[in-house]
């Protein structure tokens, strides 16, 4: 469809039943996420050993990549706090 996206693959060598529930819950979790400061789930795969979930692209990087390579000054570094704080809020609304 020419939409950038990211992949995240599970290793399923030693994958636990403990950690494959852990890996369902976090699919769940996100597919039931909408909020601008969280990445847009799109799809994955359930079915070892093809886990993966899909996600919107960050162009960017993640958060500790732009952290560790940008200059910010502490406003910039703030303001990425805060986005970052308000997406957690949306994350444990879900989960009450």
């Amino acid at each position: 469809m020419g939409v950038e996206v990211a992949v995240k693959k599970v290793e399923c060598d030693d994958l636990s039943a403990e950690d494959y529930q852990n890996f369902l819950y976090e699919i769940s979790m996100m597919s039931n996420l909408r909020h601008p400061n969280v990445l847009t789930f799109l799809g994955g795969s359930l079915e070892p050993p093809n886990l993966c979930f899909v996600t919107e692209y960050a162009q960017r990087g993640s958060l500790h990549q732009v952290l560790k390579t940008t200059q910010l000054t502490w406003l910039q570094r703030l303001n990425m706090a805060l986005d970052a704080a308000k997406g957690l809020v949306c994350h444990i609304s879900f989960l009450l």
